[in-house]
């Protein structure tokens, strides 16, 4: 069995392909702000000829789902979606957050601790999760949500967790604060790594025949345009 893995919810691009225990057979992580839409399928193409493979090659198919950039976010799912109805295959639905957290694992070489990943939410605020890592499973300690930057530096301190974080102005403000986080650019590089190991765990939401049309992104927020929906019935009470 041969495996894809993509996520396209933060500024990085991540894509693997891996056999059936999980051994990457080639892979790609690059930092391509608004760029996602336009490169994922060719590079996935790309990776796939690498791997002297094709997509009907492919017997299942792991995705990130956020939370992250709306737009983002979207991407990779769509992606997924198209695939598994094309192929016929499984998707495996694997929060961004808990991706985030394994590969913070897998680039410090633990297999015991407390976690936590961070996105840049704007307004003071990150989504997050954080996490329990014990001989080398990942344990989520809450639901993947949103709140200021300062409860989840609070949470971080109380449990004593490394933190891996998506945006230069979340990073800036915890150093501002004494606190050490790792930037998501600099372990982005085991992302593809972590996918492919939460997506064969057995642990997350496969979606599968009819039911791929239920995969759906993880936004945590409301869209903008729920949010402006919703300003508007207010409005009209």
């Amino acid at each position: 069995m041969s495996v894809i893995a993509m996520d396209t919810a933060t500024d990085v691009l991540a894509l693997a392909v891996a056999d059936e225990d999980g051994k990457l057979m080639s892979s790609l992580v690059e930092f391509l702000p608004r760029a996602h839409s336009r490169l994922l399928q060719p590079s996935l193409g790309h990776l796939l000829a690498g791997a002297r493979m094709n997509i009907h090659d492919v017997k299942l198919c792991v995705t990130g789902v956020g939370p992250g950039s709306y737009t983002g976010v979207r991407i990779a799912v769509a992606a997924a979606k198209a695939i598994g109805h094309a192929c016929g295959i499984p998707i495996v639905a694997v929060p961004t957050v808990d991706g985030m957290a394994m590969a913070l694992a897998c680039a410090e070489g633990q297999r015991l601790g407390a976690f936590m990943a961070l996105i840049d939410a704007r307004r003071d605020r990150a989504f997050g999760c954080w996490y329990r890592l014990e001989d080398g499973r990942l344990w989520a300690q809450c639901e993947p949500t949103v709140q200021s930057l300062s409860d989840w530096l609070a949470i971080a301190d109380r449990v004593h967790a490394s933190i891996v974080a998506s945006g230069r102005r979340l990073g800036d403000s915890a150093e501002a604060e004494g606190v050490r986080v790792r930037s998501w650019n600099e372990i982005a590089p085991m992302m593809p790594t972590a996918l492919v190991r939460l997506g064969l765990s057995g642990s997350y939401e496969r979606f599968e025949d009819e039911r791929v049309h239920l995969l759906a992104p993880l936004y945590v927020l409301p869209t903008e345009a729920e949010a402006k929906l919703g300003a508007k019935g207010e409005g009209a009470e």
